[in-house]
């Protein structure tokens, strides 16, 4: 049952994969904690192919050490029915986190080792993501192309969002 609906609403996260989720975690734990040499100040995770875009980071008092990110931009996707954007918005910000967990344990799925929260986003336009590696900062932007009065031998990009992640992991994730 669990995995006809996971795939009738195309949950093809990566949390869907037990085993191989269960190790990377378990080496992305060891690495933000300097577990595996010295730490790096940010983990980031680049991911695409999900219907929006989204930045989203694990909770400071799961994973000490080194922030975890997740950026995610999706190009060229699939656009979602309303009640899937819908859905998709209520998940990102933890709305339905005792749902899915309560459906998580009735399948068994061992808990997840550290929980994410959605910084910025979702977007749910065509995107193309940018990612600046500064020495004091990280700089995550998205664009969306544009196309006015119908020219379409002109099109444009337009922001989205403007991402800085400061050099220091405890510090805030701002927007720019």
């Amino acid at each position: 049952m669990c995995e006809a609906l996971r795939q009738a609403v195309d949950l093809e996260h990566w949390g869907a994969w037990q085993d191989t989720f269960q190790k990377v975690a378990r080496m992305v734990r060891e690495l933000a904690a300097g577990e595996r040499g010295r730490a790096p100040r940010n983990v980031l995770f680049l991911a695409g192919d999900v219907h929006y875009s989204y930045l989203a980071q694990v909770d400071r008092d799961d994973v000490p050490g080194a922030r975890i990110l997740q950026a995610v931009c999706s190009p060229i996707r699939n656009p979602l029915p309303r009640v899937m954007r819908w859905f998709s918005v209520v998940m990102s910000y933890g709305a339905a986190t005792p749902v899915g967990r309560l459906a998580a344990r009735s399948a068994k799925v061992p808990d997840a080792p550290f929980r994410w929260r959605t910084v910025k986003g979702p977007w749910f336009a065509n995107n193309l993501a940018m990612l600046v590696d500064a020495p004091d900062e990280l700089r995550l932007s998205w664009h969306t192309g544009v196309v006015e009065g119908g020219d379409q031998d002109h099109p444009h990009l337009e922001q989205v969002a403007d991402v800085r992640v400061p050099a220091d992991p405890r510090a805030r994730v701002t927007s720019g």
